[in-house]
């Protein structure tokens, strides 16, 4: 049995490419709930964040983390041909990207797609007041 983390829990489990934890900033070591936790807290408080566009496994599009756990549900993204992009990765696209978080709160970001870590950021609307402008 391996020693305990910072967080006071052991190693998540994982692969031979994962080392089973997450490390904040400061350097403290947190099991892959406690990261989740940790994540989720920092959306509470409406703070941009880097995560990863995925799919779950219902093949819907969602923001994970690096486990893979959800931290928003993807509402819409697309593809914008950025020529700047090319310069520094295979792709000509960047993906834009719309989301909700469990309160309905809507964010927005953008990346490089699928797999890929995307940036993102709380909108000053909620997703009600969107529907509402659209109605």
């Amino acid at each position: 049995m391996s020693a305990l983390l910072d967080c006071g829990h052991a190693e998540s489990p994982h692969s031979v490419f994962t080392c089973g934890y997450g490390v904040d900033s400061e350097g403290k070591k947190h099991c892959y709930d406690c990261c989740h936790a940790i994540d989720m807290a920092s959306i509470q408080r409406a703070e941009p964040f880097l995560g990863y566009l995925a799919k779950d496994d219902r093949g819907e599009w969602i923001i994970s983390n690096w486990p893979g756990q959800t931290l928003l549900r993807v509402t819409d993204h697309w593809k914008v041909f950025n020529p700047w992009v090319a310069r520094g990765y295979t792709s000509d696209s960047m993906v834009h990207i719309r989301a909700v978080d469990e309160e309905g709160r809507a964010w927005y970001g953008r990346g490089m797609g699928e797999g890929m870590y995307c940036r993102m950021r709380p909108t000053r609307a909620t997703m009600a007041a969107i529907k509402e402008g659209m109605a």
